[in-house]
């Protein structure tokens, strides 16, 4: 009782991922596509935790280095790390409902197959299922569209959720497209995270393990794209920004591609 105690750990950590994808669809029946996706992920990772402890008894009893008369309270640990490997698979089918030439309506389910290293963060370690309607108009130049659908997880520390999308798609010129979406998800339920306790020493004082929010993970995001056909094929480009501070997400995700129709 009494003596040097850890009172702060603060921990940074900073980590980014590339993830080139091939990804295939076929069109099965008038009215059916099937397709899949396999991401190749190269993850960076890199962490610094800096501790200090407060002398509480006018005597150095504990300390990181040095010596009682000349003791040093505070610390710092780094560590980075890179790996690369196969993420979650994606299998995903597509559902035409109705088209006409005002527009049109479809149901899309996608089956995620935990292929990734859980432990090297390249996957989820467990199956997800989403399933959502989409609908949308044809304007002219001009098409609205919105989703609406469920997530379903398979991990028992994480929550299903509400998926909901709504955007547009605008023909700037005859080779040209820009589109911007609003996109969320939102727990069901109460949040299955479980966060440690806070630590209690012998002198009664109460801290804090971690400054994670215990509420929902509820994230929105704002996704702008462009589509541009290059001789026979389709350049493609988004970026997607985080709308909020309703739960961990990138500072900024964004995607390039290339596409052709045989």
């Amino acid at each position: 009782p009494g003596c040097a105690r850890p009172t702060h750990i603060a921990t940074a950590m900073d980590a980014s991922i590339s993830v080139p994808a091939l990804t295939a669809t076929w069109g099965i029946a008038n009215n059916v596509d099937i397709g899949f996706a396999v991401p190749l992920a190269r993850l960076s990772f890199s962490g610094r935790s800096i501790a200090n402890l407060v002398n509480t008894t006018g005597t150095a009893i504990h300390f990181f280095k040095g010596t009682s008369g000349n003791p040093q309270f505070a610390d710092t640990a780094r560590s980075e790390s890179n790996v690369t490997g196969i993420g979650d698979i994606s299998l995903r089918a597509k559902f035409n409902l109705m088209q006409t030439d005002r527009g049109g309506a479809a149901f899309l389910t996608e089956l995620r197959v935990p292929t990734g290293n859980q432990d090297n963060l390249l996957g989820t370690g467990k199956a997800w299922v989403t399933g959502s309607f989409i609908a949308s108009l044809t304007m002219r130049q001009f098409t609205p569209h919105a989703n609406i659908g469920y997530l379903y997880r398979t991990r028992e520390d994480l929550s299903s959720g509400v998926l909901g999308a709504v955007g547009f798609d605008a023909l700037i010129a005859p080779k040209f497209t820009l589109a911007a979406d609003v996109l969320a998800v939102g727990e069901i339920g109460e949040s299955r995270l479980a966060l440690p306790q806070p630590a209690v020493y012998l002198d009664g004082s109460v801290v804090r393990r971690t400054n994670i929010p215990s509420g929902r993970d509820n994230l929105v995001g704002a996704s702008i794209g462009a589509k541009w056909v290059i001789s026979g094929f389709t350049a493609v480009g988004n970026a997607l920004l985080p709308l909020g501070d309703g739960g961990m997400s990138p500072n900024l995700t964004w995607t390039v591609g290339l596409e052709r129709t045989f």
